[in-house]
């Protein structure tokens, strides 16, 4: 059993940190290496309400199959990474005391089919076929990214107020 589960929701805590997520405080929510200052409440929140309006953005991202990305490096089994639709790159953490053990990711990295990827949970942008696993989970365990290119053109759209 979840324990998460076991108490009742606090729906005004939940929608405040929604609003402050959506206001953009989520950069500075951020506490570097290891934290998230919201809590893990707003961790999963902020995951959760990302990849949900990901999914209703772009459905035809997330109807086909999952094509597996492997890491490349000495903590290469510590990812597990996947591509939706060409689209959208999930990387997960896996076995996380394991690779603290073994002193973090070092240089390993996770080849990507395209140049340049936005993270839609911190809107970090990272370059380059091979990004270090470091920079992409620096802030959180996970990360979802989309082209940069496809970011742009939405953040021109969302300009009108609306949120992600």
């Amino acid at each position: 059993m979840d324990p998460d589960n076991r108490r009742p929701v606090d729906y005004q805590r939940r929608h405040r940190l929604l609003a402050a997520l959506d206001a953009g405080s989520d950069q500075a929510a951020f506490g570097g290496f290891g934290g998230f200052r919201g809590g893990l409440d707003a961790e999963k929140l902020l995951v959760t309400s990302r990849a949900l309006r990901l999914r209703r953005d772009h459905p035809d991202w997330f109807g086909g199959s999952y094509t597996p990305l492997l890491g490349e490096g000495p903590a290469a089994e510590h990812a597990f990474a996947f591509l939706r639709g060409g689209h959208a790159v999930t990387v997960v953490t896996r076995l996380p005391a394991g690779l603290r053990r073994r002193g973090g990711w070092a240089d390993t990295a996770l080849p990507l089919p395209e140049l340049h990827w936005r993270d839609v949970l911190t809107g970090i942008r990272h370059a380059g076929l091979r990004p270090p696993l470091n920079e992409l989970t620096r802030q959180l365990p996970v990360a979802l990214l989309i082209p940069d290119r496809v970011w742009e053109m939405e953040t021109q759209g969302y300009a009108d107020g609306s949120t992600r």
